[in-house]
């Protein structure tokens, strides 16, 4: 049962994150937006709940890019049940 409510809960974040994504096209936003959205609540969190007192960031403009790329490649994974990742 544990494993149908992970999966429920995950369809429903897919369902949201699809919504938030219409919105962004909608309203002519770059969708990737959400993802960096989503770095940078994830490094906050590092920030204020991590163990460590060091977190080693590349703060160039290249260091940058390459991240919102590799974000931006995520959004073209397909996961369906069953399967291997999918392009």
């Amino acid at each position: 049962m544990r494993g149908q409510g992970i999966a429920l809960f995950r369809q429903e974040v897919a369902k949201g994150m699809a919504l938030a994504a219409q919105q962004m096209q909608d309203a002519n936003l770059d969708a990737s937006l959400i993802l960096f959205s989503m770095w940078t609540e994830a490094v906050k969190n590092f920030a204020e709940h991590g163990k460590g007192n060091v977190i080693f960031l590349d703060g160039s403009t290249e260091g940058m890019e390459k991240t919102l790329k590799q974000l931006m490649a995520i959004g073209n994974i397909n996961v369906s049940p069953g399967n291997n990742l999918k392009k």
